[in-house]
């Protein structure tokens, strides 16, 4: 319906009710979905602070689902190996783990990827 709103050529307070009443149908699952994609981001992002923290012998590799929901980038990045501190590389970006806050979004949203790490001097 917002699509149509904005095709017929309506004005931005009947475009601002229209998103609103969206949301506002759509609440409980966008606050699920952004609460879930803070989660990933958090979770990554401290157990690479954890890695980066305990020295450069910790590498790390990209694990998808391996399932058919997998973005086309992140399935190219599946079992890629670097260095705690190297970003990844998808579609141009550096990518720190899944879920990173700066890269975009469209690299991170729903993203359900972890990372293994590994002690490259010594224990696992």
């Amino acid at each position: 319906m917002l699509n149509a709103e904005q095709h017929a050529g309506a004005g931005l307070e009947d475009l601002v009710n229209e998103l609103t009443r969206l949301l506002q149908e759509d609440a409980a699952e966008v606050i699920a979905r952004v609460a879930e994609g803070a989660a990933t981001a958090t979770v990554n992002g401290a157990a690479d602070a954890v890695a980066a923290a305990s020295g450069p012998s910790i590498t790390r590799t990209w694990q998808t689902r391996r399932d058919d929901r997998v973005r086309p980038a992140h399935e190219a990045a599946e079992g890629s190996t670097l260095p705690v501190n190297q970003p990844f590389e998808m579609e141009g970006w550096p990518v720190r783990y899944p879920g990173d806050p700066l890269a975009p979004l469209s690299l991170t949203a729903n993203c359900r990827c972890r990372l293994l790490y590994h002690a490259t001097g010594g224990e696992e």
